[in-house]
């Protein structure tokens, strides 16, 4: 029992990582909108599955100093 409910979390991180939206991939409004609804309902929405970050928090300072506005 073990081993299948881990052979089968294997499998579907697995999966989930291949169908991930990858950098350079083009996304419209609703997409974005839809990965973000759909990353709040998740219980442990700031880690992948494989320890991640999903997110992180940056300070309006830093936001300012990367667009060069401070």
């Amino acid at each position: 029992e073990t081993f299948r409910k881990k052979l089968n979390e294997h499998i579907h991180s697995h999966m989930a990582c291949k169908m991930a939206i990858k950098a350079g991939d083009e996304l419209n409004h609703t997409m974005m909108q839809n990965v973000v609804d759909e990353l709040m309902e998740v219980n442990n929405r700031f880690i992948c599955v494989h320890g991640r970050p999903t997110m992180w928090t940056i300070s309006q300072h830093e936001l300012e100093k990367k667009f060069r506005r401070s």
